[in-house]
């Protein structure tokens, strides 16, 4: 399970793919697709590189704050998914001296 300290990265082969209604990661160089619901791909949009896994969960609570009790375990959870199939990395921020 990815760590709130965690910097989640896409996979740079992957795409993001709207048809019909449903999202869909694609992966060229394996033909390889993963389905999202609507949760999961709010969640893929916000792994930028940039964010961490605490700061993903903070804009969500921002913004949906009627599923306040549960998106941290959710945020997590789509990570790691995401992260198990390939289509995420995820590293610790490096530290400044």
């Amino acid at each position: 399970m990815a760590e709130f300290d965690e910097i989640p990265t896409p996979c740079r082969d992957f795409t993001i793919e709207h048809l019909e209604g449903e999202t869909i990661l694609y992966r060229h160089s394996l033909k390889k697709m993963i389905y999202l619901n609507e949760s999961a791909a709010v969640v893929w949009t916000l792994c930028d590189g940039r964010r961490t896994v605490a700061d993903i969960v903070d804009l969500l609570v921002k913004n949906y704050p009627g599923v306040a009790d549960t998106v941290a375990a959710d945020v997590k959870e789509v990570i790691a998914d995401l992260t198990r199939e390939g289509a995420l990395e995820t590293e610790k921020p490096k530290k400044s001296i």
